[in-house]
């Protein structure tokens, strides 16, 4: 995110840190949270994980909760989400 706002003239930014701010690591000017949803690439233009257990040192930044699935691989995303609904233990009240 860092670097995006670097490319459209914003230069300076400051990041104010409190609870678990411990947790907070950078990599290529871009912060990344442990326990938040991490972004790996399989190359410049593929998502290659999206997970909460990925390694921030191996995540390329964050997700925002925005993710485009095309239809020729949503059966990977369908068939992920099935396993974890047949899981009672990924069930909330």
């Amino acid at each position: 995110m860092l670097t995006a706002l670097k490319r459209n003239g914003i230069a300076e930014v400051v990041i104010v840190v409190g609870y678990l701010g411990e947790k907070v690591e950078s990599f290529d000017g871009d912060i990344v949270f442990d326990e938040e949803v991490k972004v790996s690439l399989v190359d410049e233009s593929r998502v290659g994980v999206v997970s909460k257990s990925l390694a921030p040192k191996q995540a390329i930044g964050e997700s925002i909760g925005i993710e485009r699935i095309r239809a020729s691989t949503s059966h990977i995303l369908f068939a992920e989400l099935g396993e974890m609904m047949d899981d009672p233990t990924n069930w909330q009240e």
